[in-house]
Formats: structure tokens, sequence, C-alpha cells
């Protein structure tokens, strides 16, 4: 599948639609303090394409090409914290 596409006939460049999916955790998941932890994201409000795989949390792209990524996470902290 290429980038763009280019009507010859009428000279109207055309992108493919590109995969887009917004994916989210419908959990909470506790991370310890200074541990390195997977946060799976096992839901989707969207999946053109299907190119987001939330049974195995992974993206599969379709095409090679560069792809942008964005994240927002909310965090609270432990009830049972104290601080210095």
């Amino acid at each position: 599948m290429p980038g763009l596409s280019v009507d010859k006939g009428t000279d109207n460049i055309d992108q493919p639609r590109l995969p887009l999916f917004k994916a989210f955790t419908n959990y909470d998941k506790y991370v310890g303090v200074e541990t390195w932890t997977k946060i799976g994201l096992n839901n989707t409000d969207y999946n053109d394409r299907d190119a987001f795989d939330a049974a195995n949390d992974h993206f599969v792209a379709p095409i090679d090409c560069a792809y942008l990524f964005g994240a927002t996470l909310l965090f609270k902290i432990n009830a049972g914290a104290t601080f210095a």
C-alpha cells in the first residue's frame, strides 16, 4: 500500500486510510516505586484497519513507514505513602 496515490487523469493526490486506534486500560494497575512494569492496553475506543491487537497488547504495522504514538498517564499516590 503506497503512502500517497496520484490520479494521473485528475492530478488528485490521496492518502490511503492509515491505521488509527485509541486504546486504554479499564482496570487499576499497582506499580511499585522504582519498578518497571508493563501496563497492558486491553480495550479500544476505535481501531481502524485492526492495527491494534488488544488481546495480545501490541500494534501491528500494516506497511513499512514511520508511525506516531502518543500517551496519557493518570496516576494516584498509594494511601499509605508518606513524604519526608
